[in-house]
């Protein structure tokens, strides 16, 4: 019987989950109140607070959700091909991630800022992973070992990336031509990101 009702419990966070994340996909993160929520689902409000703390617990689990969706998209790129390459195809995928999850992802860091919240413990263990795959294509262009220079030069890169998108996608749904621009800043961006990291580093060996 527990278990059932463990189940149950389990089931109904994820209909009120749903529904958060379907209003902030259509109207945007500043649209999740608890009666519009409710709305959504077809339930009384009571039910939210039933199974979540506060509408934060629940905008911190749809910013969860959001981070390891990308970080699984970030899991399918081939790691096969030149550093080089990764290093643009990584860039590609947030660019992208961005545009098609435009909501969700303005969420995960204007909430954040708005609330004062932090980026959700759980989701830790993923971003240093993939800031870990970075430092390391970062070390196979020098081929050498440098922990700490290309831990930084990792988040550096993250944090360019990002700036550089938070320029061009503003909006849902993007024009070819801003979508061309974009995709132009980033390739540049990561050549030149590239070729700075290669002389620092040839210059400190």
């Amino acid at each position: 019987m527990g278990r059932r009702s463990e189940h149950a419990t389990q089931k109904i966070k994820e209909i009120i989950l749903k529904a958060a994340e379907t209003i902030v996909i259509e109207d945007g993160f500043s649209a999740l109140k608890a009666r519009e929520l409710a709305m959504e689902m077809g339930y009384t409000i009571g039910i939210i607070y039933t199974n979540f703390e506060n509408m934060n617990d629940i905008a911190i689990q749809i910013k969860s959700r959001t981070i390891q969706q990308f970080l699984q998209e970030c899991q399918q790129i081939n790691m096969l091909s030149f550093p080089e390459q990764q290093l643009l195809i990584l860039a590609q995928t947030y660019a992208t991630f961005a545009q098609q999850n435009f909501n969700r992802w303005r969420m995960v860091f204007e909430y954040c800022q708005q609330s004062k919240l932090v980026i959700p413990q759980e989701c830790d263990a993923g971003v240093m992973q993939l800031i870990n795959t970075l430092s390391e294509l970062f070390e196979q262009l020098i081929q050498t070992h440098q922990p700490y220079s290309s831990q930084q030069a990792a988040r550096n890169f993250c944090c360019s990336i990002h700036g550089i998108c938070l320029i061009y996608i503003n909006q849902k749904n993007l024009s070819a031509e801003t979508i061309q621009t974009l995709n132009q800043q980033l390739y540049y961006f990561v050549q030149q990101f590239i070729q700075g990291w290669k002389s620092f580093s040839y210059k400190t060996k």
